[in-house]
């Protein structure tokens, strides 16, 4: 099977007149390609689980705005909490849905139906398990999966939100992010691809396509500071499953990386070798950042033992 990238198809794809998307996000990327090949169409974005027979939301997106838009007619929503209470305008919620075109369930499978159709004062809603924010015009806009999220450190966080800002970030083509061990530490990981104008012709070891302290600092001031990867690896090509998607699985593991200055005195080298013995690390410098390699509150109370 052979796939193509919107970039290989944007030229035959400008002289479309309308173009529908459904079933995966339509990303900043996909709209800036189209635009920049002066797609002149409707784009329209549209919404809808399978479970909704099968579309329950759409808009006009031209205006670079991608919200999935209102519900349908005979379609009511609601975005909800953990314990299924509506949520105010412009808060991240569980998007429920109700309506007409709510299927009856799942065949002969109870406790799914159980687990993902609910009543709630009479009305009967499907649990989507997408993450979901209703402006104070009604436009929703979704914000992955609610499945997606991850735990680093106790700390729960949504790999779509940081995938979705940097993808946005001049030069990234395509993103994953994922947590994995390193030297028995748990890090927020970032592997991306590069736009081809932006690479270089021989990266050196260590080296990247992107400025990679700009990027950092891009999503420091867009997200609350343990969300911001402390991990980047710039690869030629996302690994995929058979049938096209990320293979998180399969993501290499990758090197924790800083620029290492040596202690300059005895203070200095006493507390580097006591962070290179907590963190099992073979180098600490003296200007590493204790989250970045891997500090919790955790290792604060064993280094204050050591």
């Amino acid at each position: 099977m052979q796939y193509f990238t919107i970039d290989e198809l944007a030229d035959l794809f400008s002289k479309f007149e309308i173009i529908n998307l459904g079933g995966e996000p339509f990303s900043q990327k996909v709209y800036d390609t189209l635009k920049n090949n002066n797609f002149k169409g409707l784009m329209l974005n549209f919404y809808g689980p399978t479970e909704i027979t099968i579309a329950c939301n759409a808009r006009v997106v031209n205006d670079g705005i991608l919200s999935v838009g209102k519900e349908f007619f005979n379609v009511y929503e609601e975005v909800m909490d953990l314990d299924s209470n509506p949520l105010p305008n412009n808060i991240i919620g569980e998007l429920y849905v109700a309506g007409y075109g709510v299927s009856r369930g799942y065949l002969n499978r109870p406790e799914k139906n159980k687990e993902s159709y609910v009543t709630i004062n009479g009305v009967r809603y499907f649990r989507t398990g997408d993450l979901a924010m209703r402006d104070d015009e009604g436009k929703y806009f979704i914000h992955g999966r609610i499945d997606n999220q991850i735990k680093l450190r106790g700390l729960r966080i949504e790999i779509g939100e940081i995938e979705s800002l940097i993808n946005k970030f001049e030069g990234i083509k395509s993103v994953a992010v994922s947590v994995k061990k390193i030297k028995g530490n748990e890090h927020l990981c970032s592997y991306f691809t590069v736009e081809e104008d932006y690479k270089k012709d021989n990266l050196a070891e260590n080296e990247y396509s992107i400025d990679i302290s700009s990027l950092k600092e891009y999503l420091s001031q867009k997200l609350t500071y343990y969300m911001v990867p402390t991990v980047y690896m710039e690869l030629d090509k996302l690994p995929e499953t058979l049938n096209g998607k990320t293979d998180m699985k399969n993501l290499p593991v990758p090197v924790l990386i800083s620029d290492y200055v040596a202690p300059r005195n005895n203070v200095e080298a006493f507390f580097t070798e006591i962070f290179e013995n907590i963190f099992g690390l073979d180098k600490v410098g003296i200007t590493d950042n204790f989250f970045e390699i891997g500090g919790t509150s955790l290792l604060v109370t064993k280094i204050t033992l050591e």
